[in-house]
């Protein structure tokens, strides 16, 4: 039998030996692919709970939401005076403009401003007691 001719091949790897595929489960490196791109979207945090963070970090505590706060959103801007009088602050709700004032007699106010994909806006107020 030593004069056989060999057997023909296609050129193809078996399943096990194919660099992106687990034995013979094909599914299990798209389904790991998968469930990484879940984790690290869960992982993840959204803008507000990122500004919350670093200003409840800075020692502001959240006073009012003005406007309705929407789950999408990006920072705009904030503001925050330690001389002024009161701190005015300005959104859009429903396409119209809102504005309310704080006071800063005993405390002091800081205001983060968001906007949404609609053109709509809402703002975290902080605040923290004012050093004498």
């Amino acid at each position: 039998m030593p004069n056989q001719a060999p057997k023909p091949t296609s050129g193809l790897r078996p399943a096990a030996a194919h660099p992106l595929t687990f034995g013979k489960d094909r599914m299990k490196f798209p389904v790991l692919i998968l469930c990484a791109f879940a984790l690290a979207a869960c992982g993840s945090k959204s803008a507000i709970e990122k500004e919350r963070f670093k200003v409840e970090s800075e020692g502001w505590a959240l006073v009012e939401v003005i406007g309705k706060e929407r789950s999408y959103a990006e920072l705009l801007t904030w503001m925050e005076s330690k001389t002024a009088k009161d701190l005015g602050v300005g959104i859009v709700e429903d396409g119209k403009p809102v504005e309310k004032r704080y006071l800063q007699d005993a405390w002091l106010y800081h205001a983060s401003i968001f906007t949404g994909s609609s053109g709509d806006s809402f703002a975290l107020v902080f605040r923290k007691p004012k050093s004498k």
